[in-house]
């Protein structure tokens, strides 16, 4: 979890403990901010929908992360919509209740701000990568950046990316034959290894180089 090891206590204390099943809608793009949603465990995809009336996947998020906090904070409607895919649990928290702990709790303000900076960060280089780098920088891009976000993550030893392939392919913008064969190379280079849903990254450093070459 992270920075959130400090505040998860003080967000189960106030919300409420739930179970997701796999297509529980946790949120709706539009929809009123009713509150946020802290991930136990399980896996949660995010998406928005395009002007042309496509959906396109935005992230996915997993255990000890926190999503909806945004519209909570500007008090917009929500940008995405958050879907179960992976059965798990975690806390459902009111709007009233999480902006209470924000005022209460300057440290838990900062980081709930913080964590937003850098996913609209993401998003900003997502954007860029999906518009200027080829198939395979592009996965190697994404993977690096997933890994990075593991909990357990260390420079030396990887991290863990609890993405299937397909997933993987939606979230980088290209076909699931482009994914598997990147993996392939990236694999026999030692960089990663392909399990069955999830993939263990053994060299960022490596897949940074070669996302860099475009």
């Amino acid at each position: 979890m992270g920075e959130l090891d400090d505040y998860a206590g003080l967000v189960e204390a106030a919300g409420v403990p739930e179970s997701w099943r796999p297509g529980r809608v946790l949120m709706r793009e539009r929809d009123a901010p009713d509150g946020v949603f802290l991930i136990g465990d399980g896996m949660v995809k995010v998406t928005a929908g395009a002007a042309n009336g496509r959906t396109g996947v935005l992230a996915w998020r997993g255990s000890g992360e926190l999503i909806g906090e945004q519209s909570c904070v500007d008090g917009r409607p929500r940008s995405a919509t958050a879907v179960v895919t992976r059965a798990g649990t975690g806390t459902f928290l009111a709007a009233p209740a999480f902006k209470g702990l924000m005022r209460g709790h300057p440290g838990f303000a900062e980081w709930v701000l913080r964590n937003m900076s850098l996913r609209l960060r993401e998003s900003g280089r997502d954007r860029t990568d999906l518009g200027t780098l080829s198939a395979v920088a592009r996965t190697a891009a994404f993977l690096a950046r997933y890994a990075r976000r593991d909990p357990q993550f260390d420079e030396a030893a990887g991290g863990i990316v609890g993405l299937t392939q397909q997933q993987l392919a939606e979230t980088a913008g290209v076909s699931r034959e482009s994914v598997v064969r990147a993996l392939q190379d990236f694999e026999e280079e030692g960089w990663l290894h392909r399990g069955r849903n999830e993939i263990s990254v053994r060299d960022v450093a490596g897949l940074e180089a070669r996302a860099r070459q475009g």
